[in-house]
C-alpha cells in the first residue's frame, strides 16, 4: 500500500544525557544478549509452529507462482496416518497437487500457449493435420466423441458466453446474450450449426495420442468472417477433466486420502477416506429464491457432478450472470441452438465407479433441456449412477 508522506517534520523533545557507570553498563549487556536470545528462541519457535502441520484434516493449498487449476479447488487432505510425520507429508502432497494442478491447467487450456505442450490451443491451431497431443487430452476427446455429445464443440458459442459472465452491467451483457439481442441470435443459431454437424467439424482419434481436428471450408469461410479462432473448448465442463486428471497424479505418488471439490460442482475423492466424511449442502432455486433443501452426506470412492444454473454464496459465480431484473445466463450451452437452458433448476449425479468426466457426458443431455426426460433419468441408474433432485418441494433419489 503507497502511503503519503508529511514533509513536515515532527518535532523532538529535548533528551538529558545521563552518565552510567561501569557496573550498569557490564549489566546493559548482559541484559541485552538475554533479550537477544529470548527473542531469537521466540522467532524460532514461531517459524517452526507455522510451518508444523498437525495430523488431521487439513486444506491443502496449491503453491502460488505459474497458474494453475488448483485456483477453482478446495483441496481435503487426512495427514498424519502414514509412517511420515504430517508435517513432512503435507509438503509432499503440496507439492505434488501444485504440479498436478499446473499440469491440469495446461493441457484442458484452449486460450493459452504453453511451450512443449500439446493441448486444445496447440489443436485449435492446427486445423486439418494430424498432430500429437498429450495423453490426458486425448483420453478426454476419445471419452466426448464416444458419448456423441457435441458440447466441446461450441467453442464459439463459449467465448460469446465468457464475455456475457464478465459484464459490468445489463447494458453491457446486452450484446453478449442471444435471448436478448435478436441479431447475436443469428450467429448462435450458425455456429451451433455448425457445431452440430461432424462434416463441418470433428476429430478424428488417429491412436498413439494423435488426432486430426477436421474442418469444412464453409466452417473455415464463417470463422474468418466473424473472427472465430477456436473450434474446440471444454468450457463448463473443464474442471470435470482437471479433477480426474489431479487425482489420478495424486493417487499415483501414494496420496489417496483426500477429496477435491471445485466451485463450480466437481467432486472426486482420491480412494482411502479413512472414514473421512464429506458434507454437500443440496440448495434448491425457486424463481430468484434459493434455500438450503439438505445435506448430503458421502464416504468413500465417489466422483460427483452438482449442476447448477445459479450461483450460490459466490462459489462458481464467474461463470454466470445475473441481470437486476433476476434474470440468469448460465455456462451450460444446448448445441442444438446455442442457447443456455436447464431442466431443472439443479441436478447432482453420484457414482462410486465413474469419474468425473464420465459423470459429465451422461448428466448433460439429461440436465441441458427443455424438460427433464425420465427415460434419461432411468439410462442413469441403469448405469450404476444416482441422482439427486427436486420435485414437489422433496429431495429425489433415483435408485433409492
Amino acid at each position: 500500500m503507497r502511503r503519503s508522506l508529511n514533509n513536515d517534520r515532527p518535532t523532538v523533545d529535548r533528551v538529558e544525557t545521563i552518565a552510567l557507570s561501569e557496573d550498569r553498563v557490564k549489566l546493559r549487556a548482559v541484559l541485552l544478549v538475554l533479550l537477544v536470545l529470548i527473542a531469537v528462541v521466540s522467532f524460532a519457535y514461531g517459524i517452526n509452529a507455522l510451518f508444523t502441520a498437525e495430523p488431521g484434516i487439513r486444506e491443502i493449498t496449491a503453491l502460488t507462482g505459474e497458474m494453475n487449476s488448483g485456483d477453482d479447488f478446495t483441496f481435503y487432505y487426512s495427514l498424519g496416518s502414514g509412517e511420515v510425520s504430517a508435517t513432512d507429508e503435507e509438503r509432499a502432497v503440496r507439492s505434488l497437487y501444485t504440479q498436478a494442478a499446473t499440469d491440469a491447467f495446461r493441457v484442458f487450456s484452449a486460450d493459452i500457449e504453453f511451450e512443449d505442450c500439446g493441448n486444445l490451443w496447440y489443436l485449435n491451431q492446427h486445423i486439418n493435420e494430424p498432430v500429437a497431443v498429450e495423453p490426458a487430452l486425448y483420453n478426454a476427446l476419445a471419452l466426448l466423441e464416444n458419448s456423441g455429445g457435441r458440447y466441446h464443440y461450441l467453442a464459439p458459442v463459449y467465448e460469446l458466453y465468457f464475455s456475457l459472465f464478465q459484464s459490468e452491467s445489463d447494458q453491457e451483457a446486452f450484446h453478449f446474450d442471444p435471448y436478448r439481442n435478436e441479431e447475436l441470435r443469428r450467429f448462435y443459431q450458425e455456429a451451433a450449426d455448425f457445431a452440430n454437424d461432424p462434416g463441418a467439424v470433428d476429430v478424428e482419434l488417429l491412436g498413439d495420442d494423435t488426432v486430426c481436428l477436421r474442418v469444412s471450408e464453409e466452417y473455415l469461410a464463417f470463422a474468418e468472417k466473424n473472427g472465430v479462432t477456436r473450434f474446440v473448448e471444454l468450457f463448463w465442463m473443464e474442471n470435470a477433466f482437471a479433477a480426474d486428471y489431479m487425482a489420478a497424479a495424486l493417487m499415483e505418488g501414494g496420496y489417496t486420502r483426500g477429496v477435491l471439490i471445485s466451485e463450480d460442482g466437481f467432486i472426486r475423492s482420491l480412494g482411502d477416506a479413512q472414514g473421512v466424511e464429506y458434507a454437500l449442502t443440496f440448495t434448491h432455486r425457486e424463481e430468484n429464491v434459493v434455500s438450503n433443501l439438505v445435506s448430503l452426506r458421502f464416504s468413500g470412492m465417489i466422483s460427483m457432478v452438482y449442476l447448477r444454473d445459479y450461483p450460490v454464496d459466490n462459489g462458481g459465480s464467474s461463470n454466470y450472470y445475473v441481470y437486476k431484473d433476476g434474470t440468469i445466463r448460465c455456462p451450460y450451452v444446448d448445441p442444438r441452438d446455442g442457447l443456455d437452458r436447464s431442466a431443472i433448476p439443479e441436478l447432482a449425479v453420484y457414482s462410486e465407479s465413474l469419474s468425473c468426466a464420465e459423470l459429465t457426458v451422461l448428466a448433460a443431455p439429461l440436465y441441458i433441456a427443455e424438460s427433464f426426460d425420465s427415460e434419461l433419468l432411468e439410462n442413469l441408474t441403469e448405469a450404476g449412477v444416482l441422482a439427486y433432485y427436486q420435485a414437489d418441494g422433496k429431495l429425489c433419489v433415483t435408485g433409492g
